[in-house]
């Protein structure tokens, strides 16, 4: 009888079959270096590298083999942060206090170059025989704090924009609207002593002109308001 497709073993399968455990960890865990988009750097508890995936060469400039061994604050922290970096390390060691370890952070860091960008920082301690290590994971965010800078201009330059309409709306109501109401309520105040009607048309003019009075009133204080 013929073997199903699935009995014969294929050359993947023949290639994991004699690979043992940790190699095949060994192997992994390489392809999720080399693969990841974010920067993942490894440091022992010297601080010192020793581990330098490919998007980290690409965001910081260095080789990995350039830069392996070397220490972490001298390769990728700016000068400003350097003490700091070796200070929370120290305390880390000697007391287990952590600051920044677990969770993700904004932070500046530094490329080859000496320029300096922002970035998102998390990194996580972890122990080999004994021993901490310490992984970084990565991400320059370069291009999203130049989308909120753009975004907060944009709000401020809309909201400057509301407060000038407000402030021609305001500027309108008092040279036209105000003036025309004051000048109405003028002219019924002037004719009424001189009104030759009935009572009920003097009255009537009385509550127009009362009215008018009002209207100016409260147009006069929305316009205070919108200044």
């Amino acid at each position: 009888t013929m073997a199903s497709p699935a009995a014969v073993p294929n050359d993947t399968t023949r290639a994991a079959a004699v690979l043992d455990a940790p190699r095949m960890s060994e192997l992994l865990t390489a392809a999720i270096l080399e693969s990841a988009l974010d920067c993942i750097i490894t440091a022992d508890h010297h601080g010192c590298i020793t581990e330098f995936n490919p998007a980290a060469e690409r965001t910081f400039g260095y080789r990995r083999e350039d830069v392996v061994s070397m220490s972490l604050a001298d390769v990728i922290v700016p000068p400003s942060l350097r003490e700091a970096h070796r200070t929370g390390l120290a305390r880390y060691l000697a007391t287990g206090e952590a600051r920044v370890l677990g969770r993700r952070v904004e932070i500046t860091a530094m490329r080859a170059d000496g320029t300096e960008f922002p970035v998102e920082l998390a990194i996580t301690p972890t122990a080999v025989d004994g021993v901490p290590f310490f992984t970084a994971y990565i991400r320059d965010i370069t291009e999203r704090k130049r989308a909120e800078r753009r975004l907060r201009r944009a709000i401020r330059a809309r909201y400057e924009a509301v407060l000038d309409e407000r402030a021609r709306i305001a500027r309108d109501m008092h040279d036209g609207l105000l003036q025309n109401v004051a000048g109405i309520a003028m002219q019924l105040g002037a004719l009424l002593p001189h009104a030759q009607t009935s009572q009920a048309v003097t009255e009537r003019l009385k509550q127009i002109l009362e009215l008018t009075e009002r209207t100016g009133r409260e147009a006069r204080q929305t316009v205070a308001g919108m200044r």
